[in-house]
């Protein structure tokens, strides 16, 4: 299926945001979907407008990935849960140029822009926040878990976002990110799981 020229744009404009930030330009752009560069103002109103609905669809389908893992993971034991959980967020981030595209999302010095970004990630990381703390009381009910409380599932936040920043700076370096990750998981779960 032959996908239309506004979408077209829409994944150019991500995959340029990703490597570059606020900083490619439209012409860039255009060159990127074989249009002139004013064309592309007849799809978009702006370049701002269309960062925000790259940033909006960059959410929102982490969020529906996010929605199928937990589906698909419902009535495991928490900590195979959260392991689990655990290696789909880097595995999803480390596809494609996801991480370049969310990571850039932090730096949009627009100010309207970057209200966008924090209030959908706020959102997001409510939503994600509520399932995280669901998974840990889970394991604490069953006695899997000893920690279960909101020290739990931010050091579990920290842990993903540090590891994702290492994945950012170690691409193509020969650094061995999966055991680096395993002796973070580890690490972890000796912290939570109940002996």
């Amino acid at each position: 299926m032959r996908m239309d020229k506004k979408e077209e744009i829409l994944n150019a404009a991500a995959a340029l945001f990703a490597a570059e930030g606020c900083a490619f330009s439209m012409s860039a752009l255009a060159q990127a979907v074989n249009i002139r560069t004013p064309s592309l103002y007849s799809h978009f109103e702006s370049k701002e407008q269309l960062l925000a609905l790259v940033i909006r669809r960059a959410i929102a389908e982490c969020r529906a990935s996010l929605e199928r893992f937990a589906r698909a993971q419902a009535g495991q034991p928490a900590g195979a849960r959260l392991e689990a959980l655990f290696w789909h967020l880097l595995g999803y981030f480390g596809e494609d140029s996801r991480l370049g595209l969310w990571k850039n999302m932090m730096l949009v010095n627009e100010p309207t822009l970057r209200t966008l970004c924090l209030e959908e990630l706020l959102k997001q990381n409510a939503w994600f926040t509520r399932r995280l703390t669901r998974c840990f009381r889970d394991g604490a009910h069953s006695g899997e878990l000893r920690r279960a409380d909101r020290g739990a599932v931010a050091l579990y936040y920290s842990m993903i976002q540090g590891l994702l920043d290492v994945m950012l700076l170690s691409r193509g370096g020969g650094f061995n990110f999966d055991a680096y990750a395993h002796r973070a998981w580890d690490a972890f779960w000796d912290g939570v799981r109940a002996r």
